[in-house]
């Protein structure tokens, strides 16, 4: 999301706008290393068609996967930064009459048999830097974690959900990107890390502005499509989903947004600056 890049924008020095593909993108320096910016758009499907065109075309040293993310842990607060020891999808798997069963992927690279991956393992040198950071951070910085990240083409707002994934993968966060990113980068041996700030708690605390919403239109909605099955919570998401342009966040939900992205790039920019040989 724009909110999240724009930290980063404002680091870099001789920033040039530009497109991959798609795809806007920014190219700068920051501290005498050239980075570039992709702005690769909510979901998986964006994130790995974004990710192929950026190892393709940019041929990075590595590549980070920044922004926000929901936290699994009540341990974890509103800005603070977790960093991916390992990523994974948490929607990839089979459905069964009696449950979903969560299932790894067969990754295929030219030339090699192919290898079963459950999750994607951080880069191990991307990761001690992380350590270093975590553990030398000073009392002004935001709160560093690591743990695994999970990926799904959802957005939670369950806390009965949001437990589940906490104990079927003890993950820290979920996202919407870092595991695709991770699966392409995994293809080409390009070293991969996501740094993510917390921005919400995946929970029924709905973080949209629902003041302009007709309730007659509402209720009519609700009436005629869900009947008396769902919560008026769930009534709700489901009239924004059938109506995105009333999709609109709630004043606390875009600032909580942009400490979360704020905190992701100004960890980032440290991590940036402390990498030495490690790519």
């Amino acid at each position: 999301m724009p909110p999240e890049i724009a930290p980063f924008k404002q680091a870099l020095t001789g920033l040039q706008p530009g497109s991959l593909g798609a795809f806007p993108c920014w190219r700068g320096t920051f501290q005498q290393r050239d980075v570039s910016l992709v702005l690769c758009g909510i979901g998986k499907v964006h994130a790995a068609a974004a990710a192929q065109l950026t190892v393709s075309e940019l041929k990075p040293d590595a590549v980070f996967s920044c922004g926000s993310a929901g936290s699994l842990d009540d341990r974890l607060d509103i800005g603070d930064v977790v960093v991916g020891a390992s990523t994974l999808q948490h929607d990839y798997g089979f459905v069964t009459p009696d449950a979903f069963i969560p299932f790894g992927l067969h990754l295929q690279r030219q030339g090699q048999a192919r290898e079963y991956m459950r999750r994607f393992p951080a880069d191990a040198s991307l990761l001690s830097v992380a350590n270093a950071i975590q553990h030398d951070a000073p009392p002004s910085s935001p709160r560093v974690v690591i743990g695994t990240i999970l990926t799904g083409d959802q957005v939670i707002f369950s806390a009965e959900k949001r437990q589940a994934l906490r104990q079927e993968f003890d993950a820290l966060a979920v996202e919407m990107e870092s595991a695709a990113i991770a699966q392409v980068c995994a293809l080409y041996d390009i070293p991969f890390l996501s740094i993510r700030g917390i921005s919400d708690h995946a929970s029924e605390a709905i973080p949209l502005d629902t003041s302009r919403l007709d309730p007659n239109e509402l209720a009519e909605f609700s009436s005629a499509s869900l009947g008396k099955k769902l919560s008026l919570f769930a009534k709700t998401i489901s009239y924004l989903a059938h109506h995105p342009s009333a999709f609109v966040m709630s004043v606390q939900a875009r600032q909580h947004i942009k400490t979360a992205s704020e905190h992701s790039a100004q960890i980032t920019l440290r991590f940036i600056e402390q990498l030495g040989s490690e790519i």
